[in-house]
């Protein structure tokens, strides 16, 4: 075979991989990894960014979080600050003495400085201890903002949709002592140790997905306001 014959075949598997990428687009998406995580357990999770609005940086990434997620943190990323924004529970209770009547409903990280390049992509990770429902879809929805106002939203529960939300699956507890459990963990305690600003909000159990939709469109412009303001001040 001649290096023209070679250079052809190359040529042509890339336009076939190609082809795929665009009949295939879900490697575009905004997905968690990993994609399991054992029911009632402890677990971290990231949130892996793969590209700008048509073109754009991304420099603001939301995060919805439902009442049933404990124990809440955000992780550290350099060059990014995290915001928490919470919302009261449906359902108060007691943690060592203590009234909890608040969790966390999402986390927003905002780009100080240089945002993330479309053609390049970001991990942002989530430590928190997931329900105990073996079996059970965990709808994660998420939103990219760009300098210019523009979205990406990822929320629809459709996993085959053009937009679908973040999932992760949630398996019959493996038995390392780290899953089950009763009753809420302080999800308010642990995100006071973090490095954050915590807003809040109120929302409504039955429309959930909306309000929740809602609400990481709004974390999402105020992350654009403060850039905003950060730039004027400067």
């Amino acid at each position: 075979m001649n290096r023209k014959t070679v250079a052809r075949a190359a040529l042509g598997a890339l336009v076939a991989m190609g082809l795929l990428a665009v009949a295939n687009p879900a490697g575009a998406h905004t997905t968690v990894t990993p994609s399991e995580a054992s029911a009632g357990g402890y677990t971290t999770v990231y949130f892996q960014v793969p590209h700008g609005c048509d073109g754009e940086p991304t420099n603001v990434v939301s995060v919805q979080l439902t009442e049933d997620i404990q124990s809440v943190k955000a992780e550290m990323v350099p060059g990014w600050t995290a915001t928490y924004t919470k919302a009261p529970l449906s359902q108060p209770f007691e943690s060592y003495g203590r009234q909890i009547t608040e969790y966390v409903s999402a986390i927003t990280w905002t780009a100080d400085g240089a945002p993330l390049p479309d053609d390049q992509f970001m991990r942002f990770g989530v430590s928190m201890k997931v329900p105990d429902a073996p079996g059970e879809q965990l709808l994660l929805p998420s939103v990219q903002t760009c300098p210019s106002g523009a979205q990406e939203a990822w929320i629809d529960p459709n996993p085959d949709s053009e937009h679908p939300a973040p999932q992760l699956t949630l398996t019959a507890a493996s038995g390392d002592g780290h899953g089950g459990g009763s009753g809420m963990a302080d999800n308010a305690s642990t995100t006071e140790t973090a490095a954050a600003t915590t807003t809040s909000e109120s929302s409504s159990s039955p429309a959930a997905l909306i309000v929740a939709i809602i609400a990481l469109v709004v974390a999402a412009i105020a992350g654009v306001v403060a850039i905003g303001n950060r730039k004027q001040a400067s």
